[in-house]
């Protein structure tokens, strides 16, 4: 709900229905419908028209790409700050799954993809205590989607490899890396030699604690078996 629905502008309104479509597409609706209201919420952000001034003085402007659907919910929210329809849809799916559209690369089809096979949902599912998650390391290979999924995850592991590089005093940084390596180098096959003996001499380095832990021995064993099918 908006408290004064007049204070709305035209770039509001762009961001709300962009907003539709990427929720539309989470769902798995027909493109047609999610390329419809992203179309509108761009039409809507070009025009020069004031649209909540015009829609609240009952001179609604034809634009093209907004039909009747859109220009009813235009005129609901210019009227009352308030849009039934994105307050179900948002109600139909958890709130941290729209959440990780925020992450940078990260797309409404790609996020839906993570959900469904990889049961990935909020944030803490993307990341453990070290920063890098276990899922990263343990749900690639055994399920046997390493190249599906590695390329998935491609983004987050670029995001995440971006806090690592900002957090040099955390032990588990190299760890961080040498999983982001060893998750670019199942797509990138070219680079997977270098990116792997990177990725085992990161591995190597680490302290003797945290390369006792259970995690650390698994991306080990992957690495090391990857390495091997590389030569």
């Amino acid at each position: 709900m908006i408290d004064d629905p007049a204070g709305l502008t035209n770039g509001d309104l762009a961001r709300i229905f962009h907003e539709i479509g990427d929720m539309l597409e989470l769902k798995g609706e027909l493109v047609f419908k999610t390329v419809a209201y992203h179309r509108a919420a761009d039409a809507i952000g070009r025009s020069p028209v004031d649209l909540v001034s015009a829609y609240r003085a009952g001179k609604a402007p034809r634009i093209a790409g907004v039909g009747k659907a859109i220009g009813d919910k235009i005129e609901e929210l210019a009227t009352t700050g308030h849009l039934g329809y994105l307050d179900r849809l948002r109600a139909e799916m958890p709130a941290s799954l729209i959440g990780l559209l925020e992450l940078p690369g990260l797309g409404p089809k790609t996020v839906r993809q993570l959900h469904e096979e990889l049961g990935i949902t909020t944030m803490d599912d993307l990341r453990s205590e070290g920063g890098l998650t276990s899922w990263l390391v343990m749900a690639l290979v055994p399920q046997g989607k390493s190249a599906e999924s590695a390329k998935l995850i491609a983004p987050v592991v670029k995001y995440e490899r971006g806090l690592a590089a900002r957090n040099h005093g955390d032990a588990w940084v190299p760890f961080e890396l040498a999983a982001a390596l060893y998750a670019q180098a199942l797509t990138d096959h070219t680079q997977a030699p270098a990116l792997l003996r990177e990725a085992g001499a990161l591995l190597d380095a680490l302290p003797a604690d945290i390369l006792a832990m259970h995690d650390t021995r698994l991306l080990r064993d992957y690495v090391n078996a990857a390495r091997g099918a590389a030569h």
